[in-house]
């Protein structure tokens, strides 16, 4: 349909172009008449040439985008030239569901419908990302949270452990431990330490501890 539309437009130009025409060969008197046949090339020459491209590329049949989700990017790329059209990797990002460079999206999407030639942008998955569990021991929690973040991780469930010989709020033991390799955005629990002394006032001021 885009392409009718610009078709029509090109039909109009050209035609416009050549009013355009004969209205400046009417006061040629005023100009040089050496002028003349240039100023007509220079008006017409691109209506024309767009007008054979647009023809041309109108005439190129159509075919349905393939999904090509979850398949290794030279097996798309490949799947695409039998159907005519182009592969390009396109960039990469993190997604823990795909292996590395599988395909996780494609422009145009799948099932929609695009002239032969077309060339189909590919976005490819960059892999697993690992990160090393830092060493939290004796770190205070707000300490330990910037930390793991700082490495892509996330402060899970942390747990209490009444000892009277730290303050509260210092981590004492954590899971994973210390220099193990893990996915980035994985979950580190941790158990923190509160004094059996504050444990009591905030039972008596009605909290639950966890």
């Amino acid at each position: 349909m885009l392409i009718r539309y610009f078709n029509l437009y090109l039909i109009f130009v050209i035609i416009a172009s050549v009013i355009f025409s004969l209205m400046l060969i009417k006061v040629r008197q005023l100009l040089s008449g050496k002028f003349v046949i240039p100023v007509i090339i220079i008006i017409m020459l691109p209506a024309l040439l767009g007008y054979i491209y647009l023809s041309y590329f109108s005439s190129l049949p159509e075919v349905a985008v393939p999904n090509l989700k979850g398949l290794p990017l030279e097996m798309a790329i490949i799947r695409l030239e039998v159907l005519g059209l182009n592969g390009q990797e396109a960039g990469k990002v993190f997604n823990r569901q795909y292996s590395e460079g599988t395909v996780v999206k494609q422009l145009p999407a799948a099932g929609r419908k695009v002239k032969t030639r077309r060339v189909i942008s590919l976005i490819t998955s960059s892999g697993q990302k690992i990160a090393y569990v830092p060493n939290l021991l004796g770190r205070s929690v707000s300490q330990a949270e910037q930390v793991l973040v700082a490495q892509g991780l996330l402060l899970g469930e942390k747990k209490v452990d009444q000892v009277t010989n730290f303050q509260p709020g210092i981590v004492l033991s954590q899971n994973p431990l210390p220099d193990e390799e893990i996915e980035v955005g994985t979950v580190v629990n941790v158990t923190i330490s509160a004094s059996v002394e504050s444990a009591a006032k905030k039972k008596e001021r009605g909290f639950l501890i966890w």
